[in-house]
């Protein structure tokens, strides 16, 4: 019988993934893995039982203290004392957050492998500064140096990771469904974002630019979906006059967010910083929607100037962003273009194909183990 245990960082809790909306991703990805696993045990940072609707049996954190900083703390505590009865053909985590990595391999002899999804360290140090990046890069280093093996989701990561820590890695990156982000040949007039509602995405530079085109006369609206600040930057929109054209409209369903994609005009991801293997924005290429983004780390592997399926600006250019937008507003032709180089890059992030590396990736893993390579 084939098994495999999966631990989730304390961030990916999955009361906050079902308050988002993101359950089902969780949900899809567990269903592929059941093709390949006869028992999956997954060990999250929760107080509820997630197993009916993980379709896997979950363990929720039983030690779990519910308070800012407390709570990575005293999961992290739990998982390792649970993972010294984990049985299981492969442990699997994901993220590179576990600053215990070293006492589980201690712990627990099972071959283990994790995702490295972003560079947690400088993303840290980027958006939160120089103390807080510090303590992310040690997290970091611990999680990556000891695991034993790593998939990373972008040959930029793999690049970053053997630099700075001389760790070698696999490259498999993120998946999307395509059963559910397909394109459609109905398109609305708006614009639409997807992800977290944080400075760090360019919604300042979003703002500016909706306030530059009701200045033009032009009509079209701007949906933004995710968590975040939204009260923030609402009496933003207010006080510059633009909020009939803005709309946060929160956390929404994997399905209302793969709506909006397939029928949006563009699809804007002005990121200022830096991303890991964005899904929103694979998402969005998989639905067929024309893309603006930043030329910043991890958007620079998802669109492309080869495959012509997304319009570059520099981060932090409010001109460059105003002219993409304003371009593919304008050209429908390029719309047409975009969208279907978009869906054709988007191909190879499907779910199937993905999991299928992985675990054949798994798979090689545990035959060396056994065979004491």
């Amino acid at each position: 019988m084939r098994s495999i245990a999966i631990i989730l960082p304390s961030e990916a809790s999955m009361d906050k993934n079902e308050e988002f909306g993101l359950l089902p991703r969780w949900r899809r990805l567990m269903d592929e893995y059941k093709k390949y696993f006869d028992e999956i045990n997954v060990y999250t940072c929760d107080k509820q039982n997630f197993s009916e609707k993980l379709g896997v049996r979950h363990h929720p954190c039983k030690w779990l203290i519910n308070v800012k900083y407390l709570k990575a703390i005293s999961y992290n505590f739990w998982l390792l004392k649970e993972i010294g009865n984990i049985k299981a053909d492969i442990i699997r985590f994901f993220g590179s957050v576990y600053p215990l990595m070293p006492l589980f391999c201690m712990r627990n002899k099972t071959p283990k492998i994790t995702s490295y999804q972003y560079d947690f360290y400088m993303k840290t140090k980027l958006d939160f500064g120089n103390f807080r990046g510090k303590i992310g890069y040690w997290a970091e280093k611990y999680s990556v140096k000891y695991v034993g093996n790593i998939i990373t989701t972008t040959y930029e990561l793999k690049d970053i990771i053997k630099k700075r820590y001389g760790v070698d890695s696999i490259v498999n990156p993120n998946f999307v469904d395509l059963s559910l982000f397909h394109p459609s040949d109905v398109e609305d007039d708006y614009l639409f974002f997807a992800g977290r509602i944080f400075y760090t995405k360019g919604i300042d530079l979003m703002i500016e630019m909706m306030c530059q085109f009701k200045k033009e006369g032009r009509t079209t609206k701007f949906i933004l979906a995710g968590d975040g600040d939204i009260e923030h930057y609402r009496k933003i929109i207010k006080d510059k006059d633009v909020s009939e054209l803005m709309q946060f409209v929160g956390p929404k369903s994997a399905n209302e967010i793969a709506d909006y994609m397939r029928h949006a005009k563009v699809f804007v991801f002005p990121t200022t910083t830096q991303e890991g293997h964005p899904k929103s924005l694979i998402e969005a290429l998989a639905s067929g929607c024309p893309c603006v983004v930043s030329k910043v780390l991890g958007n620079t592997e998802v669109v492309q100037e080869k495959f012509h399926n997304g319009i570059f600006v520099e981060p932090c250019s409010q001109e460059q962003l105003n002219n993409a937008v304003r371009q593919l507003l304008d050209d429908r032709k390029l719309r047409s273009i975009l969208k279907i180089n978009a869906v054709k890059s988007a191909q190879k992030f499907d779910v199937i194909q993905v999991v299928k590396r992985e675990v054949d990736i798994i798979d090689a893993i545990i035959v060396k183990n056994k065979n004491g390579i």
